[in-house]
């Protein structure tokens, strides 16, 4: 609160590190729905520090986060705000009348929408179990470009001189097309190779991790990848599946945590 001015400013917390465009937009919002009730001079958004470590137990949680200033965004945000809630009460006063947003890019992102499920369930019959358009690796592009100008659904569908699907999509489609037991996407010389070149002995390494947006160990950070367990195969002979050792850890003491564990040296 600003006694000068007699306003307030308005800090919209987030758990991530960068200002996207959404937090921005939920912040203009905010201050726009707040500002009917008391005057506001500045918005800001919190975000994680995600180059804040935490030294030690005594270490302060001031540098935890960052402040942006985003108030020079907000007058343009707002300005039509009033129109766009009353769209959005509107819409929800439609109760189970369909709306006139057509489906796209923008059911999925920033998030997929809650009403997913809903507006596409003309589109969800179609596809049913089958292999669809939306299948695809990587395919935001080619998905959205088969369905909205092509009119086509199913990767069955999908012609063969269609020229805009990448190498992994194409053997994707002409895996479901003919059948996964009739298509072979491996190339058995090359990997003949590439195993006969493997000097043993080999280990197999799999290690857990979790990340926190608050670090609670010692010499760790936001979003860090703290590891917590490990298994460890190693296999002495190429012919010998028999003669594997196997070593593992799991830290299950809440209290404690270091970077390396002496008796894991």
């Amino acid at each position: 609160y600003d006694e000068n001015s007699k306003s307030w400013d308005l800090y919209e917390v987030k758990s991530a590190s960068k200002a996207k465009e959404n937090y921005i937009l939920d912040a203009a919002m905010q201050s726009h729905v707040v500002s009917k009730m008391i005057p506001i001079r500045n918005v800001h958004l919190v975000l994680i520090d995600t180059s804040y470590e935490n030294k030690d137990s005594n270490t302060s949680l001031t540098n935890l986060f960052k402040v942006v200033d985003i108030t020079d965004k907000i007058p343009n945000l707002t300005k039509d705000m009033d129109q766009v809630l009353k769209k959005y009460k509107s819409l929800l006063n439609q109760n189970n009348k369909d709306h006139d947003v057509k489906i796209g890019h923008h059911c999925m992102k920033p998030h997929i929408c809650e009403f997913r499920d809903h507006c596409w369930k003309d589109l969800n019959a179609k596809i049913r179990d089958e292999p669809n358009v939306f299948d695809l690796v990587n395919g935001k592009k080619q998905s959205w470009d088969l369905y909205q100008n092509h009119n086509i659904v199913l990767q069955s569908q999908i012609p063969e001189d269609y020229t805009h699907l990448t190498k992994k999509q194409k053997i994707q489609v002409d895996a479901n097309r003919r059948g996964h037991d009739d298509v072979c996407v491996l190339d058995p010389v090359r990997l003949d190779e590439f195993l006969l070149g493997i000097e043993f002995p080999v280990c197999f390494f799999d290690v857990e991790t979790v990340q926190m947006p608050l670090p609670r160990w010692p010499k760790t950070r936001p979003y860090e990848f703290v590891p917590f367990q490990y298994s460890l195969h190693i296999q002495h002979n190429r012919d010998d599946d028999d003669d594997v050792e196997h070593y593992e850890y799991l830290h299950n003491q809440v209290e404690r945590y270091t970077q390396l564990d002496p008796d894991l040296t």
